[in-house]
């Protein structure tokens, strides 16, 4: 099987591609059987873009279905970067109580220096209509992606301390690997 880590890897909806996957339809796993065929420049659009027609729905959305999108646009980019992707799910202890992270993503991509990493992953929503989200436009340059990534990480990291909320100190425990 390789090496495995207990890596963790935090996915910022909506930034983690580069700008020619934002402008293509894909279909993106959910879960283990579904699949689910989506625009992403017009998802992207819904969630980061603020139009009118996305108020008080992208909240129901990301509440019924935000880990399995955030998980199936993550697969879908590393297997765009050439990568094996396999996720399982979800990730804990091995205990009934205790801290529980979304999924287990197993990554096999010798050109992103990947040999064979398992990473415990949690997904968080950074969208616009997040708490404290604010707009990303589809057409951002990649300087304005990079300072909307570091201004949303330094929400939740802090280089001397590490984590700052509580609630996500289980990010860095780790987890019992499938």
């Amino acid at each position: 099987m390789g090496t495995v880590t207990g890596d963790v890897v935090v996915f910022i909806m909506g930034s983690i591609s580069e700008h020619d996957v934002r402008a293509h339809e894909r279909t993106v796993l959910m879960s283990v059987d579904d699949v689910m065929q989506l625009n992403v420049r017009e998802t992207l659009a819904f969630f980061d873009g603020v139009p009118p027609e996305s108020k008080k729905h992208a909240t129901a959305i990301v509440a019924v279905c935000g880990e399995e999108l955030g998980i199936g646009l993550l697969k879908h980019y590393l297997e765009g970067q050439s990568a094996q992707v396999d996720v399982r799910g979800p990730c804990t202890k091995g205990v009934r109580r205790g801290p529980r992270l979304d999924r287990w993503v197993r990554v096999q991509c010798p050109s992103l220096e990947l040999p064979d990493v398992l990473f415990q992953v949690e997904v968080k929503n950074w969208s616009a209509h997040a708490i404290g989200g604010e707009p990303l436009p589809l057409d951002a340059s990649p300087e304005a992606i990079a300072a909307y990534k570091v201004r949303n990480w330094s929400k939740e990291w802090d280089e001397c301390t590490g984590i700052r909320k509580p609630g996500l100190a289980k990010l860095l425990e780790p987890m019992r690997p499938p």
